[in-house]
């Protein structure tokens, strides 16, 4: 396996595109901040070099439906998504989006998001008991081996 085939398994493709373009705006003693539009033909420039909007959905941590909403411009991208792509949505610079490794109000709206998720402690709670009623007779040991299933009576329905 080459170099350049094991970095596409590490590297998100549109990731790729957003650190390039991150790089030519440092050279430019800039700051690169896309707004949802170019975002999104980001994501669409990034398209051909994935698996296909399934398997790179499965990749984002969303549904392929919602992927699909993103790159037709229904939807700005949001969500699981965003940790892939590495940018965050900040409202008070009119909807732009911000690396949250390279802006202190991105990394600030991203840890408010991650704070919000489910955690482990979401999941820890008891365990409801499901109450099973006594089964009829005759059904008791019917998966049981060497006993025979319970024999229907002469006209009657399943």
């Amino acid at each position: 396996m080459t170099d350049a085939e094991f970095e596409r398994f590490l590297v998100d493709p549109a990731r790729r595109l957003i650190m390039q373009f991150q790089e030519e705006a440092r050279l430019r003693h800039e700051t690169y901040e896309p707004t949802a539009e170019e975002l999104r033909l980001v994501m669409i420039e990034a398209l051909p070099e994935t698996d296909g909007v399934k398997v790179w959905a499965q990749q984002l941590g969303c549904t392929p439906e919602l992927l699909q909403a993103v790159l037709d411009g229904q939807l700005p991208p949001h969500g699981a998504m965003l940790d892939i792509l590495g940018m965050e949505p900040i409202p008070e610079r009119d909807g732009v989006y911000a690396d949250p490794l390279l802006d202190r109000d991105a990394r600030v709206i991203q840890q408010r998001r991650w704070s919000t998720a489910p955690t482990a402690e979401t999941y820890r709670q008891p365990l409801r008991r499901i109450e099973r009623s006594d089964p009829p007779e005759g059904v008791r040991s019917m998966f049981a081996i060497g006993v025979p299933a319970p024999i229907r009576k002469p006209g009657e329905e399943k």
